[in-house]
């Protein structure tokens, strides 16, 4: 009369955890039981060792394991030694290391545990409390650990696995001299992994480099593996030349750069381009006055290397005659990720795909602001593109708007549909904004798209689709194209760098911000593309940084290193709390928070 007949329901797990069969269960149990961390003691190791031999067949016929194998262990009776550790520095004294908070955007000098960093819930202090034993973390911060680590913390898309020069030497630039011992083409073009910081801010300016790369891959010169690091500027870094090319480059990361084209420059040259490169991020970085495209990211028809897993984001274009044009002419043309990036005062190009072109594109959450001929191009031709254009914001200003009479349907996007065939072309796109056009963001919003040769004919159904294609590379979180608008607007460009003592400030240049202002306020007065009245060159202030700024030269301020080592005796290449970045890295990915 007690026994029942069937199970009871199965109790709630907490994220629908699986329960463990009977015979696998010493094997789950044994890798995390007991004071586990930070490590176990050498009776706990010898209990679980013991448990591991001969939990299966040592059982007495009272279910009890034989205590033979226990008394016949040397030290088995013993109280284990546990030797004391050296603590980590916590100046504020709030539980939480200077390490650990400098790396969250905390202040180490500010008890701040009883705060709530992401609003999740859980104070500072536990989060730090938790992230030790491998639960909850505040998001999206450096000490995140994954089966493949990102360039740095807020790096999306295609290109975010990047690894730069993670690892290899350090190498300052201490003048703005065009070439020479310390300028930034001597550490450009020296061989191997590397990472560029600046001990300078100001302009650049270099003459002579029309079509020729600043620096290039070849089968006897390998420049692969390179970080550039604009945020180590105490002020901001301008490079100023006929065009910024880097070619037959792999492994790139480049963040916080200003690029103009100088003035009096060729008519027909960009004011950057990544040439024949492959796997690369682009982040908050600048291009203004391109005499072509502003910046462009594709490979000539000889290139017999593919392009894909490149990123570019959270940048500014700006008073340029076109925008960007990325992919390549060899086999599928990889993965790209254009997101987060605002293109101001520039006529149309954002981006066009390259002729030619295959592999996948990811477009999403970009402000568009007074252009005047169109929005992007898709053509191509032998191979397939799969496209995500979503949740865009384009902004036609109301002194073109006045000139044209309104929104003129040959100012949307086009596609090259006599060179396209329908089946090589599957377009996503929806949750777009074009304002006078199209107000309110809907799915499938194919009317935004026209043919090219035509005025206004729409492009057909058979080059879309109905569904997103997967994004590539990291994920991340899409605005709508109405918060995009603020967002972007909110954080793009060159804008930040790294102080004398180890903190994020914020800096924009005059050209910069009055970009966005227009953006913001609708203010523009000239027609999207290149004007001469608008390629404002600014002058920059020059500042050095002060000789006990970085005494072992280690790309680390001291003041940073000793807030969060206690000690400068680490050279940067180490990885002090194991989350797979270098201790230099660290320091860099401080402009992350």
């Amino acid at each position: 009369e007690y026994q029942v007949t069937s199970p009871f329901p199965t109790p709630i797990i907490e994220d629908n955890a699986p329960i463990a069969d009977a015979n696998s269960l010493w094997s789950e149990l044994k890798t995390d039981i007991g004071a586990s961390l930070p490590s176990r003691d050498s009776e706990d190791l010898r209990v679980i060792a013991a448990l591991d031999l001969y939990h299966a067949d040592n059982f007495d016929a009272s279910g009890v394991i034989d205590q033979y194998p226990r008394r016949n262990t040397p030290g088995a009776n013993t109280f284990p030694i546990i030797e004391n550790g050296t603590p980590l520095l916590d100046s504020d004294n709030d539980g939480m290391p200077n390490s650990w908070e400098i790396s969250k955007g905390l202040n180490p000098n500010t008890d701040d545990s009883a705060g709530d960093q992401d609003g999740d819930g859980y104070t500072n202090i536990e989060e730090y409390l938790n992230e030790l034993t491998g639960e909850n973390t505040i998001s999206q911060t450096s000490s995140q650990i994954s089966t493949e680590l990102k360039a740095f913390p807020t790096a999306i898309g295609a290109g975010a696995y990047v690894t730069g020069g993670r690892g290899g030497q350090v190498i300052h630039v201490t003048n703005l001299n065009a070439s020479g011992p310390g300028s930034f083409l001597e550490a450009l073009q020296t061989e191997g992994p590397r990472i560029i910081v600046f001990d300078v801010s100001g302009t650049i300016k270099i003459s002579g480099w029309e079509w020729t790369p600043f620096v290039q891959t070849t089968a006897s010169k390998d420049y692969d593996n390179l970080t550039i690091a604009g945020q180590t500027s105490p002020g901001g870094i301008t490079i100023e030349s006929d065009e910024f090319m880097l070619s037959n480059l792999k492994n790139v990361i480049i963040r916080y750069l200003r690029i103009r084209h100088k003035p009096g420059a060729n008519y027909a040259r960009d004011a950057a381009l990544l040439l024949n490169s492959t796997d690369a991020i682009i982040d908050h970085c600048t291009f203004l006055n391109g005499r072509d495209e502003t910046f462009s990211m594709n490979s000539t028809s000889t290139n017999s290397v593919p392009m894909g897993n490149i990123t570019i984001q959270r940048s500014l274009f700006g008073n340029g005659k076109t925008g960007t044009i990325i992919g390549s002419n060899q086999g599928d043309g990889g993965s790209w990720t254009y997101a987060y990036n605002a293109a101001i005062n520039i006529s149309h190009r954002f981006p066009n795909l390259k002729e030619e072109t295959g592999g996948q594109f990811d477009v999403f959450n970009n402000v568009v602001y007074n252009w005047t001929q169109r929005l992007m191009r898709i053509s191509g031709s032998q191979h397939l593109i799969k496209l995500n254009y979503i949740n865009n914001y384009n902004k036609p200003s109301s002194y073109l708007i006045s000139l044209w009479g309104g929104m003129p349907l040959t100012k949307l996007n086009k596609v090259f549909m006599s060179n396209l065939p329908a089946n090589n072309s599957q377009i996503y796109t929806a949750g777009n904004i074009v304002k006078t056009v199209k107000e309110t963001p809907t799915e499938n919003d194919w009317s935004i798209w026209t043919d090219f040769f035509t005025t206004d004919n729409p492009v057909t159904p058979g080059y879309f689709v109905s569904t997103s294609h997967q994004l590539a590379g990291a994920a991340t979180n899409i605005m709508s194209a109405e918060e995009t608008y603020a967002n972007v607007l909110g954080d793009v460009g060159a804008n930040s760098y790294i102080s004398n003592n180890g903190s994020k400030l914020k800096y924009e240049d005059p050209v910069d911000k009055d970009l966005i202002e227009q953006a913001l306020n609708d203010s523009a007065n000239v027609k999207g593309g290149y004007n001469t009245s608008e390629a404002i060159y600014p002058t920059l202030a020059t500042v050095m940084r002060p000789s006990s700024y970085d005494t072992d030269r280690d790309g680390m301020a001291d003041v940073w290193e000793m807030n969060s080592f206690g000690t400068l005796s680490r050279d940067g290449k180490g990885d002090f709390d194991g989350d797979g970045y270098t201790d230099v890295e660290e320091f860099l990915n401080i402009v992350d928070y």
